[in-house]
């Protein structure tokens, strides 16, 4: 899934993706500050490559990262074709659309 748009609200969106999740019991991974400020109950990593090491019982797993960094490239694609464990990868920041892509836009209000 790519989050495209300016970044704050990307990030702002990925993070009202991965709250949720992460809080009813899914194994969410938040790669450096891809969803912004921290968010309770993630595993929060500081590099893509480190998400190979984060435990779960739960499946799929949630990988949220930024497509800021060009080695992300090649990991991206190691996570989207694994079969297990099964891995959904929410790119942030992302210049093009696609399919799977969410454009969000700068909100006047800060709905937190």
């Amino acid at each position: 899934m790519l989050v495209t748009g300016p970044k704050p609200s990307a990030r702002r969106f990925a993070a009202g993706i991965a709250r949720p999740l992460a809080e009813d019991g899914a194994a969410v991974v938040v790669v450096s500050s891809a969803a912004g400020a921290a968010v309770p109950d993630v595993h929060a990593v500081a590099s893509l490559a480190e998400t190979a090491e984060v435990p779960s019982a739960t499946e799929p797993i949630v990988v949220v990262c930024d497509t800021a960094e060009p080695e992300h490239t090649a990991r991206v694609r190691e996570l989207t074709v694994r079969e297990a464990p099964r891995t959904v990868v929410v790119l942030v920041g992302a210049e093009h659309r696609s399919h799977w892509s969410i454009h969000v836009q700068p909100s006047p209000v800060d709905v937190r």
